[in-house]
């Protein structure tokens, strides 16, 4: 992590590291005479990121954030330009613009130096695979040392981790490990980076150009939901397979030389089938035979269709036929005919009537497996049995067995373990064999979740001893563990995903006085989490939410799903209150939570929504779809919620809505706007290594406009990676984003948000370079943190779960960042987790406040005393102050740990007396011996020996 806290360049934005800050004069805090107004002043050794606030320090709470920002030659202000000394006055006012009225008990707290740390990894699920019925997931048993390799996706994104037989957790082989060396995972795409030694490249699986609606570490094979594992080379690598091409990769996740390869080479589909939309159709599926130089190759086919890639008839005859097993050379990539059937029907109708439901998803033949005899079980649905065959496909025996579609046999016992997929039916079966064998002796309804398109399910054994377990994995269920019982499966380990780990890991905001933090989740649920020491994951709201944010007032707002005149997708922006149900906060005059008219979006799916934000003055600003951010005012007595002005226009000549370059929007306490646009400046910040990556290019900034102005934006084009903007008042250096910049998704599920500080200091992710950067009112770089990393990658945390110790805080895709006073909350959609982070200071100091009268009083008349002493049961202890002051009065033990607190606030000047009752802080009396007052007034500290006898 970089900090910028020594000498700054006027233009050199960049951070650069420091030696060590420090006070040469420390804080003090004055009341200026009779007045208000109050001085508050300092001096650093170093140019340094420094903030200043006002504390309640009997309440606990901030009054007003006064400044922050990097000393030197272009600070924000109040802060003074080339002065190491620092004098600021506050006006006693709070963030909220209201006077102060009670002083007692303030003070000023300054700190500098700022550093992070990760403290805590939250709603991380290693056991969370979710499924999609069009995706294919795979599973692969590695006979070297008896572990499960799973290859599925959750939100979207591909993993593929490493289990032991027993189903627990061992490693992410992708996305990639940090660990790696850069020339081990170069056919990926990667990029080199100054300060670290490689950061994958982002692409995506969907969008003409690649978009990020949905991004992906890297172009691998591993991205597409088709691709399969099936089986091990004879180096122990990882063979993917995909239509017809291969792809090879170490077992630890390294990948050089050829990104894909010809499986098949000969001969080659049909003429004008091989556009992915006219074939080939079926569930694919490769089987690893005893002689390692041959695949068997069953489900798949070529067919006519509609036009719109649905198929009308199938092809009954050549070589890519329906109803047949072939062989694959795996040295030559040459197909040939291993088995065909005959009468295989060829209409939609009659398919459907003899194969089962699914024209699309259905072949004559599926799965095909093979025993240690050599026997080779193939699922027939069109003789609808499992049939075996010996090595020259002369037919030896059967197993009756309905819409078969996978097949696997157990090496001990030689039991016969079969999935059974049709319309509502997805089941795991056994046959204690196939000679003679007619009825299944164990059966497990596994879902009735069934998609009738190209998915496909996969099933795997693991035996020890005397057991087998069957792990199994399909589209819309992740996977699970099952052991067999007998006469039946008993459920080991479920991986799919639940409400916990279903996060879009996009859309955060933090309740600051509580640290809790609000998820937006990929169903369009609210979720919460306030507890870190157990992380547990709470639904805030029973509705359905798009894009929220917590106000400086402590409601929430969101825009959610109303039935109201505008249509059942009508989504206005709403009012709740902070609580665990988030129950309506109603405004007086109607009755009802509704805070702005319905915010319009295009094509019918909420997730277009770019962002919603309140501010101090109750002022309101939210993204409609179209064309506009909209203002309102919210100030609880709303009798309407139509009225608006519009802040930004995005210029509608082209015919384009803001989706593709807008994203998130704030407030500070002056009232300036803060909206993240695709646009950059001429001082835009480009690391080191990423100004030839495309998606990179993609990166905006945060752009500020001054309370009440309006502003346009007007896009070059659709895929434009910059717009002009007019009206504002900085385009920050920062990189924001990446943007989308692709129209061909209704929802870009990750694009990013930033967040903005009651100092005005901002906070912006960037996922491409997988850093957050933190950045002053006028755009100095305070601090830049992060590295590439994946799940394994745990920074400096240790215990349980520590795989990969990182220098910097790791992250693959931050895309929303949300703070509190002390902690930073990144989502990591990536990797699926949420980070907090610790934001520490090398100063920190808060003296208490002296008024000019203070400073002017004699203090030798300061007087303490403690009576009776030695004492039981109470003791008083008495005060003479010179000048009113505050007052702080604690007892320790004679070693110095703290018993309890006497007093604290501020006096006026005479005689206080404060009584002891000889307890601790709960309330229990203390033991016999010394103890020790501890008492500062006026700046000044003081200490008073007494001693409990009993």
């Amino acid at each position: 992590m970089k900090k910028q806290c020594a000498f700054l360049l006027l233009l050199a934005i960049t951070a650069v590291s420091f030696s060590a800050p420090s006070f040469i004069s420390k804080p003090a805090f004055v009341q200026n005479g009779g007045s208000s107004a109050w001085t508050i002043t300092f001096q650093l050794n170093e140019n340094c990121d420094v903030e200043v606030a006002i504390i309640d320090t009997i309440n606990t709470k901030i009054v007003r954030h006064l400044a922050a920002g990097v000393l030197g030659t272009n600070p924000p202000p109040p802060l003074a330009a080339n002065s190491l000394s620092q004098t600021l006055v506050w006006d006693g006012k709070d963030d909220f613009g209201k006077s102060v009225a009670n002083t007692n008990g303030l003070t000023v707290r300054v700190r500098a130096g700022i550093s992070t740390s990760l403290t805590n990894i939250a709603l991380e699920d290693l056991y969370s695979f979710q499924g999609s019925g069009r995706s294919t997931p795979s599973l692969l048993f590695d006979k070297t040392d008896g572990t499960i390799l799973m290859l599925g996706q959750n939100n979207g994104k591909p993993y593929l981790r490493k289990y032991d037989a027993a189903g627990n957790y061992s490693q992410t082989i992708y996305p990639l490990s940090g660990k790696l060396s850069a020339d081990s995972v170069t056919s990926y795409g990667i990029n080199l980076l100054a300060g670290a030694p490689w950061i994958p490249k982002t692409t995506a699986v969907n969008g003409p150009d690649g978009g990020l609606a949905g991004p992906i570490m890297t172009s691998s094979m591993l991205n597409s939901g088709d691709t399969r594992m099936i089986s091990l080379s004879a180096n122990g690598e990882i063979v993917l397979i995909n239509g017809m091409n291969m792809s090879v990769i170490k077992k630890n996740g390294a990948f050089t030389g050829s990104t894909t390869q010809k499986i098949i080479t000969s001969p080659a589909g049909p003429a004008g089938y091989t556009d992915g939309y006219h074939g080939p159709f079926g569930p694919q599926y490769f089987t690893s035979s005893a002689n390692p130089e041959f695949l068997y190759v069953s489900g798949w086919f070529y067919a006519n269709t509609n036009g719109g890639g649905w198929l009308t008839s199938s092809v009954d005859t050549g070589f890519w036929a329906d109803g047949q097993v072939l062989r694959v050379n795996r040295t030559t990539g040459v197909v040939t005919k291993w088995l065909k059937l005959d009468s295989v029907p060829t209409t939609a109708a009659d398919r459907t009537t003899l194969l089962g439901w699914g024209t699309n998803a259905i072949s004559a033949v599926h799965g095909v497996a093979i025993d240690d005899s050599g026997h080779v079980f193939v699922c027939d649905r069109l003789h609808k049995r499992i049939g075996v065959y010996d090595t020259n496909a002369v037919l030896l025996g059967s197993i009756p067995c309905v819409y078969a579609d996978y097949v696997s046999v157990s090496k001990r016992t030689g039991a016969v373990y079969v999935l059974k997929r049709n319309s509502g039916l997805f089941t795991l079966v056994k046959y204690d064999g196939w000679r003679g064998v007619t009825a299944a002796s164990a059966s497990i309804s596994l879902t009735t979740s069934v998609d009738g398109y190209k998915g496909a399910p996969v099933m795997e054994l693991t035996e020890n001893g005397n057991s087998t377990n069957i792990w199994v994995g399909y589209g819309s269920i992740g996977f699970r563990l099952y052991a067999d019982a007998g006469s039946s499966f008993n459920l080991i380990k479920d991986f799919s995903v639940n409400a916990a780990n279903a996060m879009m890991f996009e859309r955060i905001a933090v309740d600051k006085s509580k640290e809790k933090v609000y998820i937006h989740s990929w169903n369009r649920k609210l979720y919460s989490i306030s507890d870190w020491s157990t992380y547990q994951v709470k639904q805030a709201y029973n509705g359905t939410v798009d894009n929220i944010t917590v106000a400086p007032n402590g409601y929430v707002y969101g825009f959610a799903s109303k039935d109201f005149a505008a249509g059942s997708w009508s989504w206005p922006v709403l009012r709740f209150k902070d609580n665990d149900t988030l129950a309506a906060e109603n405004y007086p005059n109607t009755g009802r939570n509704v805070a702005t008219n319905n915010i319009g979006f295009e094509g019918g799916w909420p997730g277009n929504h770019r962002g919603i934000a309140v501010g101090w003055q109750d002022n309101l600003a939210a993204y409609e779809e179209a064309y506009y951010l909209w203002g309102y005012k919210d100030t609880g007595t709303t009798t309407t919620t139509t009225d608006k002005t519009p802040l930004l226009t995005f210029n509608p000549a082209l015919g384009l809505g803001i989706r593709w370059f807008a994203m998130g929007v704030k407030f500070d306490p002056a009232g300036n706007l803060y909206a993240g646009i695709a646009t950059r400046g001429t001082d835009a910040i480009t690391p080191t290594g990423l100004s030839a990556d495309s998606k990179f290019g993609r990166s905006g900034s945060v752009v500020k406009y001054a309370p009440n102005t309006t502003g346009t934006v007007t896009p070059l084009s659709m895929y434009s990676a910059n717009a002009t903007v007019a009206g504002h008042v900085k385009i920050y250096p920062q990189p924001f984003g990446p943007f989308a910049g692709d129209n061909s998704s209704a929802c870009n599920c990750r694009n990013s948000y930033f967040d903005v500080d009651p100092y005005g200091r901002l906070f912006i992710p960037n996922g491409t370079a997988a850093k957050i950067y933190i950045a002053d009112n006028a755009g100095n770089t305070i601090l830049e943190f992060g590295q590439y990393g994946n799940t394994d990658a745990r920074g400096t945390l240790t215990g349980a779960g520590q795989y990969h110790a990182t220098a910097d805080i790791p992250m693959a895709w931050p895309t929303s960042v949300a703070t509190s006073e002390d902690y930073l909350y990144i989502a990591d959609a990536i990797n699926c987790r949420l980070l907090r982070v610790k934001m520490n200071y090398a100063l920190n100091s808060t003296p208490a406040f002296s008024t000019q009268s203070e400073k002017n009083a004699d203090w030798k008349e300061f007087k303490v005393s403690s009576k009776p002493n030695p004492f039981n049961p109470t003791s008083r202890l008495n005060i003479t102050l010179p000048a009113a002051s505050e007052v702080r009065a604690s007892i320790y033990t004679a070693d110095g740990k703290l018993v309890y607190k006497v007093v604290s606030g501020r006096f006026n000047a005479g005689n206080h007396s404060f009584i002891w009752n000889g307890v601790n802080s709960e309330g229990k009396k203390v033991t016999s011996g010394l103890y020790v007052y501890r008492i500062t007034a006026g700046n000044r500290t003081y200490t008073l020996k007494t001693i409990m006898s009993k």
